[in-house]
């Protein structure tokens, strides 16, 4: 089907992020190269008209890479789908995983026209590079998005219902803010929070000025 991508590592993929970090990007793309812009197409004033459902809102794209892992996919997908901002493309990559997940992932592209999946035949990991993974699979990923603003995150990953709604309202208060995420909460198996607490100094304030 049109919406499916087979994959197959590439030298030529250019890198997304040297560590995996749940954080939303606003990008363009020029000549495969990934660089953050003021996104310009929205006035401040017009923040709720632009969180509407109409053709000029902005596209949020979550992509998702999962392995062996078909419970928490789900639970995952789940989330995403339930966002309070419709104007989604879901980009789902297959990293090899079990025919579990494959199955469902093939499942969940038939019932929903805005989910995208790329493929990879055998898994991508290396003990020797534990981020290769990152480099392709959300690489490839990128290759076919055509959202204003990414997400990116594991199968063991959830976000909250209106997530997105509130990240592109940041956004969009803030044109300088090219990057941002939310705050982190440790669930157990159960999606129930642990209490564990997520202190570390990459806790910022809401909103900072850009750098060159």
């Amino acid at each position: 089907t049109s919406n499916i991508v087979p994959c197959a590592p590439s030298n030529n993929m250019f890198l997304l992020l040297s560590t995996i970090s749940c954080s939303i990007l606003k990008v363009s793309f020029t000549m495969g190269k990934i660089f953050a812009e003021s996104f310009r197409n929205f006035s401040i004033s017009g923040i709720k008209s632009a969180l509407s459902e109409s053709d000029n809102s902005p596209v949020f794209t979550a992509i998702v890479c999962t392995y062996n892992r078909p419970a928490m996919l789900k639970e995952a997908v789940a989330a995403i789908r339930r966002q309070t901002y419709k104007n989604l493309e879901i980009i789902l990559i297959n990293n090899g995983t079990d025919s579990e997940s494959i199955d469902y992932l093939e499942e969940v592209a038939g019932i929903d026209k805005r989910v995208k999946l790329v493929h990879f035949k055998d898994n991508v990991y290396s003990p020797d590079d534990p981020g290769k993974y990152i480099d392709i699979c959300f690489n490839a990923a990128l290759e076919i998005a055509t959202g204003d603003y990414i997400w990116c995150q594991s199968d063991d990953d959830f976000i909250g219902d209106d997530y997105a709604e509130r990240m592109i309202a940041l956004f969009l208060d803030n044109p300088e803010c090219t990057t941002a995420a939310g705050f982190a909460v440790s669930i157990d198996g159960e999606g129930k929070p642990n209490g564990i607490a997520h202190d570390h100094p990459n806790v910022r304030p809401r909103y900072m000025p850009g750098h060159e």
